[in-house]
């Protein structure tokens, strides 16, 4: 384990400018690879470290560039196996401070970049017919996208479920708008089997549900399936909802003029 707190000697130096002064941006692809830094201590200490992974888009504005190391700590005097860089994002219009955690490596004696804090996820954008059929739907799905990205993986699968429930009876309730309290008040699978029409929607919605029954009970069906499987379903769910309500579109506006 590396002791924090003497001047450490590292493999490969990279150029460094004093506390408080920006670093020099990398001057090629090895050097972005691979950086040494001076580190210090909040209770004092400092030595020179080598860190792996550098971000290249701000996690709070997700506007691409070189980030800018401004300062480079650690918390304890001795064994500590996490350094903390802080960086600012270049972007005028941005300008903000995050924080990059990383972990030591026992194998190379090198941190290697383990996370950012904080985190902004990027507002996912549906098509307007998707919106305009749930924007509830819209909501909750970015809600779960914004658990997922700040590690909370465990319960952003519900949430998921949960934004494919109201995507789906809300639109069969646009179908449907006579049977709104049944639609309301029953199962997801009853709704799609009832009411769904279009097979695929019908099908990837079905597969969408029961990966997302998946992340909400103890135990797993779809053993060899995971979120990621989940999304592509959503994905392919809103797709196909947003074929269908153009084609309906265009069907109703241009029937009458053949």
């Amino acid at each position: 384990m590396k002791k924090i707190g003497i001047e450490q000697k590292t493999k490969n130096k990279a150029p460094m400018r004093e506390l408080g002064c920006e670093e020099e941006k990398p001057g090629n692809e090895e050097i972005m690879k691979e950086m040494s830094l001076e580190a210090h201590g909040i209770m004092g200490g400092r030595t020179t470290i080598t860190i792996i992974g550098f971000p290249d888009e701000c996690p709070l504005c997700h506007k691409k560039g070189v980030q800018v190391i401004k300062l480079t700590v650690f918390r304890g005097e001795t064994d500590d196996e996490k350094i903390y860089v802080i960086y600012q994002c270049p972007n005028n219009d941005c300008n903000k401070p995050y924080i990059g955690v990383y972990s030591l490596s026992e194998e190379d004696d090198i941190y290697h970049l383990e996370n950012l804090y904080p985190i902004e996820p990027e507002k996912k954008e549906f098509e307007k017919e998707i919106i305009n059929i749930s924007e509830a739907f819209c909501k909750i799905y970015n809600q779960a996208e914004n658990a997922r990205a700040t590690g909370l993986d465990e319960i952003a699968g519900i949430g998921y479920r949960k934004a494919l429930e109201f995507l789906i009876k809300d639109y069969c309730i646009l179908l449907n708008p006579g049977k709104k309290e049944e639609i309301k008040k029953e199962f997801l699978s009853k709704t799609i089997k009832t009411y769904i029409k279009d097979i695929r929607i019908k099908r990837n919605a079905e597969k969408a549900a029961w990966l997302g029954n998946d992340e909400a009970h103890y135990y797993r069906k779809w053993e060899n399936k995971d979120i990621e499987d989940l999304l592509r379903l959503i994905k392919l769910t809103c797709h196909f909802i947003s074929m269908y309500m153009l084609d309906e579109a265009y069907e109703k506006e241009m029937s009458n003029e053949a």
